[in-house]
């Protein structure tokens, strides 16, 4: 779908949850890692996505681990798998 970690964060985090599913299966972080390896890739990962900043193994670290906090502190009793 080509998001990156920081809209799964901002948006689709939520909405997973507002369905209350007995499983969610995260596999994310392809598009973000795929923003370092060209310059080209990362404007327009960028510009299509609004990102805020430049996807690097850093921020998709960051996002990642947010991303599972707000999943493991949510009120969901979902299971949790993750392909990273």
């Amino acid at each position: 779908n080509a998001l990156c970690t920081w809209t799964v964060l901002e948006e689709r985090v939520i909405h997973a949850l507002a369905c209350n599913p007995d499983y969610i299966l995260l596999l994310i972080g392809t598009n973000d890692i795929r923003t370092t390896y060209k310059k080209e890739w990362a404007e327009e990962t960028i510009r299509i996505w609004e990102l805020p900043e430049q996807p690097t193994f850093e921020v998709y670290e960051r996002n990642l681990t947010n991303i599972m906090a707000q999943l493991v502190h949510s009120k969901s009793n979902a299971q949790i798998g993750l392909c990273a």
